[in-house]
């Protein structure tokens, strides 16, 4: 391991590190900082011996929060937070290389405020700002976001670790330590907002959603910086549960879900299935929830709603069962069940097709599979703006027997 350290410094990507350098971080690890971990119980071997980035960076923030650690790191031109943050960094690369974790390291770096309404959640109150929206520092610098059942938060894809049995993906964390390792109030702050929402969350079994950052996270390491560099940002394709969260000490466990199966069996399916399960307002959200249920395929039909709720007295927009998408997907075949073509099949080797309201939910149609047909991407346009949309939607009903007129 440690002459892969030594290596990956010398033909760091950023920048290089000379010769005296890899020698200076590789003597800090194995010696001085070493000796702390074991003195306070961090841990028993040699620092370099870490495997896994998240490991390493709950050992290193308890060292930075050392006197002796802090006092020699001043003396020492920063020796010991920067061995400490170029280790980090070594870890994280070599992580990256595993195909599960890869997946989910962000490659772009998205605005937050995109991020945000990528989850559901309404930004419209952004704009109340002298600035442009996305920089309005009432929200663009907070951590976690909260609307009713939808949270999502910011995390670190150096915090993510990997069973490397199992292939799952989770990571621990806690909010109160990072505050209590501040000394910037509204950091404090906005560590303790953040704590506050994910305990409520576990509580009530809402999944979440995460925003995966990746950058410069010297600020752990170093009391001189102020703050970490975001580099990219990602809002990740699936849910994440809160696992755990332990209300005395603020430890929680969050776990990528990719699978709806992996709910089976644990105390907390149930309410997970009902969160799935409950409408929204929100496309994206509708189709993250649809595609993290479990299969409906052979189960009888959800009653759905007769009167689908308005999401305001100034907009049309209605809330939507992910179980009667779900349903339709599961139970309808490989075609069309408009012009009763074969559907295409997306990379995950499911079949892509589009869920259409006979009577438009706009028009006070119910959202139930008495209502909907699955359908192919050209038949949904054309049942909506085609010229001979009357006489489709007649045939869909001489066709389908579960439709039922509105």
């Amino acid at each position: 391991m440690i002459s892969d350290f030594e290596d990956w410094m010398k033909n760091r990507p950023e920048k290089p590190l000379s010769e005296s350098s890899v020698k200076k971080y590789v003597g800090a690890l194995n010696g001085v900082l070493t000796d702390w971990a074991r003195k306070t119980d961090s841990f028993a071997g040699k620092l370099s011996d870490v495997q896994h980035p998240a490991e390493f960076n709950r050992i290193a923030q308890k060292l930075a929060q050392l006197p002796e650690f802090k006092a020699r790191d001043l003396t020492g031109n920063k020796m010991y937070s920067n061995a400490l943050a170029r280790f980090s960094e070594f870890l994280t690369a070599r992580l990256s290389q595993n195909p599960h974790a890869s997946r989910m390291q962000p490659k772009i770096k998205e605005r937050l405020i995109d991020c945000v309404e990528a989850a559901g959640l309404d930004v419209s109150d952004w704009a109340n700002y002298r600035g442009t929206p996305a920089s309005n520092p009432k929200y663009c610098y907070e951590w976690c976001f909260q609307q009713g059942e939808l949270v999502v938060i910011n995390l670190w894809y150096d915090d993510i670790d990997l069973d490397e049995v199992s292939g799952e993906i989770f990571l621990d964390f806690n909010l109160r330590e990072i505050a209590d390792q501040r000394t910037i109030s509204v950091q404090i702050k906005r560590a303790l907002a953040a704590d506050k929402i994910i305990a409520s969350a576990f509580r009530l079994g809402y999944l979440i959603r995460v925003i995966m950052q990746s950058g410069n996270l010297d600020v752990r390491f170093d009391p001189e910086i102020s703050s970490a560099a975001v580099k990219f940002r990602e809002l990740d394709s699936c849910y994440w549960e809160i696992r755990s969260y332990d209300e005395k000490d603020g430890n929680f466990r969050l776990v990528r879900v990719t699978d709806p199966k992996l709910f089976v069996s644990r105390e907390n399916a149930e309410t997970h299935s009902r969160f799935l399960a409950s409408p929204t307002y929100d496309r994206r959200t509708l189709d993250l929830r649809v595609s993290s249920l479990a299969s409906f395929s052979g189960q009888p039909p959800p009653e759905g709603k007769k009167k689908p709720a308005k999401k305001s007295k100034y907009s049309n927009s209605r809330e939507r069962c992910p179980l009667v998408k779900r349903w339709l997907l599961d139970n309808t075949g490989s075609e069309c069940e408009c012009c009763e073509q074969q559907v295409f099949k997306k990379e995950d080797g499911t079949l892509y097709k589009e869920v259409h309201h006979v009577k438009q939910l706009s028009q006070n149609g119910s959202d139930r599979v008495s209502n909907a047909v699955a359908i192919c991407a050209n038949c949904h346009r054309e049942l909506h703006y085609g010229e001979n949309r009357r006489q489709l939607i007649e045939s869909l009903y001489l066709k389908i027997p579960r439709l039922l007129r509105e």
